[in-house]
């Protein structure tokens, strides 16, 4: 079993900045014991801040994910300290962007698909070898609907390729 020891942060400035408070009860939480291939790194911590003012704070972590039909060993975040409201009723997030560089990338897992589609590290057991890092996402306000290694055009129409102004984000010029 894997204990894992963390100091919470309870102090009223974490939670200030948003007028109704972030619930941890009314979500659901990774089961650390209904799994046999979980593996915690608590000594690699992340801290993370938002222009909105969302604090996150957590560990690293692996586990087999299952996205749809694919599945692979990889890293997570797990959260200890949340501040903002948006994550109340989440049972997760996940994040697409690019590998960061330097202390950054030191600290934060591995972007899933990344991840899952890295041919060196993968478990065995994995059935991404022939997933490309490509991916398309699509919402409403009551739906969404990820699609991974590329898109099917018979949900959206065509799409047009635009490169990225930067190689550690997403960023492309708009006029």
């Amino acid at each position: 079993w894997l204990t894992i020891w963390v100091q919470v942060e309870t102090a009223a400035r974490f939670q200030s900045l948003f007028h109704t408070p972030y619930r941890p009860q009314e979500s659901r939480h990774f089961m650390v014991m209904e799994t046999e291939t979980f593996s915690a790194d608590p000594e690699k911590l992340f801290d993370l801040s938002y222009a909105d003012g969302t604090e996150l704070k957590g560990f690293n972590a692996e586990d087999v994910v299952h996205l749809g039909d694919f599945h692979a060993k990889a890293p997570f975040g797990l959260l200890y300290n949340c501040n903002s409201p948006d994550f109340n009723g989440v049972d997760g997030i996940i994040g697409f962007g690019l590998p960061k560089r330097g202390a950054e990338g030191r600290q934060l897992p591995r972007p899933i698909l990344w991840a899952m589609t890295d041919a060196q590290g993968r478990d065995d057991d994995s059935n991404t070898q022939r997933l490309l890092r490509r991916f398309s996402f699509f919402s409403t306000d009551v739906a969404a609907e990820l699609q991974l290694g590329g898109y099917d055009p018979d949900t959206c129409g065509e799409m047009f390729y635009t490169p990225s102004l930067s190689d550690t984000d997403f960023i492309v010029g708009v006029t």
